[in-house]
């Protein structure tokens, strides 16, 4: 047995893994065959000290800990488990089996983190009725992370085109710049809007023109980097980050996006089929000594100007770093 730690079944979707971390062998059986009846996922570690590594390599979310074990004792272990928990930002449910029934020693137990108290000798049914608590306890916490995620994703993404917010974006625009400055990379950044739209709301109305949005924005999401972001500026501007691309880097990607917008076909109704295309402004870190968002979203701006003077369906890169290409033109 590898390091006395038994597993003594194989976890199943439908069960709970339960640890159990005592040191006397009948103890461990009786335990571990009650909560097998139970429906529960045992898993035994024979001290302190093997149950920690245990819990180092799995997400085990009910722990029973005898109080006194080789190595390290069960409030030990409690408090090294709290310590995990704010690290992984989860919730262990610990219970604490001892034969101590003093005041001072059920004080001492839950000042080290545990949640219950199950005293020896005990019923199994008492051990049963604290394991079914502490699940609706650690059910509920987990239904709590759920929709703390769900309510993150909804302030994070905007709710028509399923891409970053402008404070999202924004705020990780300036993560990744800090990020490229500590590992000397750059950081490329293309801001579109699509051309003539304020006409296709006009002509077709509002839902026509948010069908034209998530159709584009849909097809900018293919066609980059599965690390690049993107995300919308306002009404109708997208702006995509570009992790370790210089300004060539850029005008290549560019210049993809505008030919993949320019054969776009957008069905509406009554069989109106639309073709629309993109103008943008891009430029890198690369260019500047020291970049900031404010500083690459200016500049971006300005080029995206010059792109609409220009004729549209382009991408003008700023400054200028090659020869200009087909649907890429340079300042």
């Amino acid at each position: 047995m590898k390091d006395n730690i038994k597993l003594l079944s194989t976890t199943s979707p439908k069960k709970w893994p339960v640890l159990v971390a005592e040191d006397e062998p009948v103890s461990q059986r009786m335990v571990a065959k009650n909560l097998q009846d139970w429906g529960f996922d045992p898993i035994v570690a024979a001290d302190g000290e093997k149950a920690l590594k245990v819990l180092l390599r799995k997400n085990i979310p009910l722990v029973l800990l005898d109080w006194m074990m080789p190595g390290l004792s069960g409030p030990e272990l409690a408090q090294h488990i709290r310590e995990m928990d704010q690290k992984k930002k989860k919730y262990t449910y610990i219970i604490l089996v001892t034969a101590r029934d003093k005041i001072q020693d059920i004080s001492a137990g839950f000042a080290a983190g545990v949640d219950d108290y199950i005293t020896k000798p005990f019923h199994p049914l008492e051990l049963k009725a604290r394991l079914q608590a502490g699940l609706r306890i650690i059910s509920l916490e987990r239904q709590l992370l759920n929709y703390q995620k769900k309510l993150e994703k909804l302030a994070t993404t905007d709710s028509l085109l399923r891409v970053k917010t402008r404070r999202q974006i924004l705020a990780e625009l300036n993560a990744e710049l800090a990020r490229a400055e500590r590992e000397h990379q750059n950081v490329g950044l293309i801001l579109v809007d699509i051309d003539h739209f304020k006409k296709i709301n006009d002509s077709y109305g509002h839902p026509a023109g948010d069908k034209v949005l998530k159709k584009v924005a849909n097809l900018l999401k293919k066609n980059i980097r599965r690390y690049d972001r993107i995300g919308r500026y306002g009404g109708d501007e997208l702006i995509i980050i570009l992790p370790n691309c210089g300004l060539a880097e850029v005008a290549r990607i560019g210049q993809r996006l505008c030919q993949a917008i320019a054969r776009l076909k957008i069905q509406l109704e009554n069989n109106i089929v639309l073709q629309v295309t993109l103008s943008g402004g891009a430029t890198s870190s690369e260019a500047f000594t020291r970049a900031s968002p404010q500083i690459l979203i200016n500049t971006c701006d300005k080029a995206l100007y010059e792109a609409k003077a220009k004729g549209r369906n382009q991408i003008i890169i700023f400054p200028q770093s090659q020869k200009p290409r087909a649907g890429v033109s340079n300042d």
